[in-house]
């Protein structure tokens, strides 16, 4: 079958735009991840106690690292909205609440398992033993699980839980000067970090990254009768959370965490992630809106062009775990500690040209796939 047909869009009803984000946020998460295997590099730890990293006005080390920044919010908030479309659509299809409960219980499930079995070892592969990490496919896991007690609610309560989500992560963030043992489920929900007794190690915990499902669940219930009514719905949306977090930001204080200590662009531009900071998620989602507006605009125009990218937004976990083990293993064939920032670049443009049309693959079976496929499931 030629690439081409593989590539073709015309037989889906989903949303192009967003399935293009999707892409397009993936293709820089890849690029962090690149970075991390293939290059000894500045930047990659923006956590809410301890050292951030500083990069001494170096703002291509900085820009790399930042980039990244918009995959962890957008694949939280477009799973919030996806579940929501797919709830629509499976009912508008004859799924009964019950049988659509079960599938997304059936797909929070595997994420959860796919953390420990899949990319846990790539990780490993990469860079040797590791402890128990909870990434984020365990944090969207456990978001879709605990998130279809959402479905049902009104947008405007799906907004007020997922503000109360994220701010009240920043409330309870405890004030400490010095290494404290926290319990293991206190680091699930809420404080990322390393508790050495269990050997494990949690950078996205569940609270504030179910808040922010809860908000792209409000966003889906609001976008397909907004967008008709107003083209630029996502544009002001995004402009305006970008307004807000210039303004969190000149401010400090509450919205932060806590600055990075760094001066100028960099300083202002680097954010707390661990966990995720209302500055950091203002321009992130601000980004992802503003870009997901773009998209939709280039949809009516040439869509054509966003091709790729929703090729690899509708096969979202299967280039998840691929991209790990293909990185890692470009780590073993090379020398990382010889290769500059600037170098890695290449490798990480390979892998995409590598991970594109396997992607494409995958993703006209799972669309050929009947519904109640285990494709549809990955």
């Amino acid at each position: 079958m030629k690439l081409k047909t593989l590539l073709s869009l015309e037989h889906t009803q989903r949303f192009l735009g967003m399935d293009a984000l999707r892409g397009f946020i993936m293709v820089f998460m890849a690029l962090d991840h690149a970075r991390n295997f293939l290059c000894v590099s500045k930047g990659g730890y923006e956590i809410w106690i301890g050292q951030f990293t500083q990069y001494q006005g170096d703002l291509f080390a900085f820009m790399t690292r930042f980039v990244s920044h918009l995959a962890a919010p957008g694949f939280f908030f477009l799973m919030g909205s996806g579940m929501i479309f797919l709830y629509a659509s499976r009912k508008a299809k004859g799924w009964t609440r019950s049988r659509i409960y079960l599938y997304f219980v059936k797909r929070g499930a595997l994420l959860i398992g796919f953390q420990f079995l899949m990319e846990n070892p790539a990780w490993s592969f990469g860079f040797g033993e590791m402890p128990l990490y909870f990434g984020v496919l365990f944090a969207l896991g456990c978001s879709m699980l605990l998130g279809i007690l959402l479905l049902e609610l009104p947008p405007f309560i799906l907004v007020l839980s997922g503000f109360l989500l994220v701010a009240m992560t920043e409330v309870l963030l405890p004030e400490t000067k010095g290494y404290v043992l926290y319990p293991l489920h206190l680091r699930i929900w809420l404080l990322p970090g390393y508790t050495p007794g269990a050997g494990m190690f949690v950078l996205y915990p569940v609270m504030p990254w179910l808040g922010v499902t809860s908000l792209g669940m409000a966003f889906g219930k609001y976008f397909k009768l907004r967008e008709t009514r107003n083209p630029y719905f996502s544009l002001n949306l995004g402009v305006f959370l970008i307004v807000l977090f210039l303004i969190v930001r000149i401010i400090g204080g509450f919205g932060n965490i806590r600055m990075s200590g760094e001066e100028g662009l960099i300083g202002f531009l680097n954010v707390v992630k661990y966990p995720p900071s209302i500055s950091l998620l203002l321009i992130t989602l601000g980004i992802n809106l503003i870009v997901l507006s773009f998209f939709n605009f280039l949809e009516k125009k040439a869509g054509s062009l966003l091709t790729p990218l929703a090729i690899l937004g509708r096969a979202p976990l299967f280039f998840y775990l691929l991209h790990l083990f293909l990185y890692a293993f470009m780590s073993k064939l090379t020398d990382p500690d010889k290769i500059s920032l600037a170098a890695m670049y290449w490798f990480w443009i390979l892998g995409l040209i590598i991970l594109l049309p396997l992607c494409a693959v995958y993703a006209d079976q799972k669309q050929k796939s009947r519904l109640s496929s285990s494709m549809r499931l990955i």
